[in-house]
């Protein structure tokens, strides 16, 4: 896949040599073979509006954009374009990040040395910013490549080392194909914190937790209309020995007591017949879906956002 766009001409807020390294900047990669297929409309459609954002110095929504392309359509021009608009933000350590990650993924890339040159000088600007107390976090997937949001905001791919400031940090670990792992963690000063993640493939995916309980309810309910369909044919039984005892004069009883006793007895019979039916219809039905539920494949998740900088 090609991506091929102008030059990002956003004026660099810190100024200087960095941004004479990015001004002007050719922003065309040769294709690469393992991209070679056409962007998918989805991966279009967020580089555009990640495209928009930028321009429109709404950086941080250009960032989410341009990785909710990159999930889809893996390219190193979206990295680019996520270290370009981190350094708009000032947050020079993650700019540099991105652009060691660019450089990684692109090794040939025409513009190497100008990015190395940028690289140099975002690393300075980085160790003068005043950095608040921090602790480094070391997160791992297995399989390795996955995305990693912290705080929603893309951090890189795994496996990953970061440093973060302190205190609780919302880190989410995701890969097209696979479940999301989203954990609170609490960084503390000087922390090495390793986070250890295990994504399970989607086919694999249980998707039968609301069909479970919608069962166990099933085999709840069946087991309480058979348990009272008992009772109630119970009462049926006992109104059909007292007219038996009536009958052989065991018991006497005025006519319109025998006929209230005979009324009683039919309708907690039939009472008892549509309770007995009715719970092991449910409890038969909650059975079937226990026993079926975990062949139900999970459904497909929709891919998450993504980047910016060459045009599809």
């Amino acid at each position: 896949m090609r991506w091929s766009c102008p030059a990002l001409r956003a004026t660099s807020p810190q100024g200087g040599a960095c941004r004479r390294t990015l001004v002007g900047l050719v922003c065309t990669l040769l294709a690469l073979p393992v991209h070679a297929e056409t962007p998918p409309p989805e991966a279009k459609s967020a580089y555009e509006a990640g495209v928009a954002h930028f321009r429109a110095g709404r950086y941080a929504d250009a960032i989410a954009e341009f990785n909710k392309a990159y999930r889809v359509a893996p390219n190193p021009v979206l990295v680019f374009n996520m270290a370009r608009a981190f350094e708009e933000l000032k947050d020079f350590a993650s700019a540099t990040r991105f652009y060691k990650r660019y450089l990684e993924m692109a090794p040939d890339a025409q513009d190497r040395p100008v990015v190395e040159e940028s690289i140099r000088t975002l690393e300075l600007l980085a160790a003068r910013q005043e950095k608040p107390a921090q602790g480094l976090l070391i997160v791992r997937s297995q399989p390795d490549g996955a995305s990693v949001l912290i705080n929603g905001r893309p951090a890189g791919s795994t496996p990953l080392k970061v440093e973060l400031g302190t205190g609780k940090q919302f880190v989410a670990v995701e890969k097209a194909g696979f479940s999301r792992d989203t954990r609170e963690l609490n960084i503390e000063k000087d922390q090495q914190l390793v986070h250890e993640v295990v994504l399970v493939p989607l086919a694999q995916v249980p998707d039968s937790e609301g069909e479970g309980i919608a069962a166990w309810i099933l085999l709840g309910v069946g087991t309480t209309l058979v348990v009272g369909g008992c009772i109630v044919g119970g009462l049926a039984l006992d109104r059909d020995q007292q007219l038996d005892d009536i009958e052989s004069d065991k018991k006497s009883a005025g006519p319109n007591k025998f006929d209230d006793i005979q009324d009683e007895g039919r309708t907690y019979a039939y009472l008892a017949d549509g309770l007995m039916v009715g719970g092991l219809a449910a409890a038969i039905t909650g059975g079937v879906l226990l026993f079926l539920g975990g062949d139900a494949p999970a459904p497909a998740q929709a891919s998450h956002p993504g980047a910016f900088r060459v045009e599809f």
